[in-house]
């Protein structure tokens, strides 16, 4: 798991500083869901290498959080609630 200095080094990138090669696709990006949310959130993490700055298709994502939770605790709720989220990125 990237420690606070690291996500806070990765949330300050700038998407204007990366072509659409240099990222992640989210599309990519395969979980098994039958590990532990702390497993699936390692295996994110390692997958998509930033975060805070990936794409989907040709559209490059920055992604900021707002309110009083950290990024981790933001990740596990997203994780843990992952099955009732669907997305049409057609």
């Amino acid at each position: 798991m990237l420690n606070s200095f690291d996500l806070n080094s990765l949330k300050k990138a700038a998407i204007a500083d990366y072509s659409k090669s240099d990222l992640v696709d989210l599309r990519d990006i395969k979980i098994d869901t039958g590990k532990s949310v702390q497993e699936k959130m390692n295996d994110y993490l390692e997958q998509i290498k930033n975060p805070y700055l990936f794409k989907v298709g040709d559209v490059r994502v920055k992604v900021s959080f707002i309110g009083d939770r950290t990024f981790t605790e933001a990740l596990g709720a997203v994780i843990s609630n992952g099955a009732n989220y669907q997305t049409n990125l057609g």
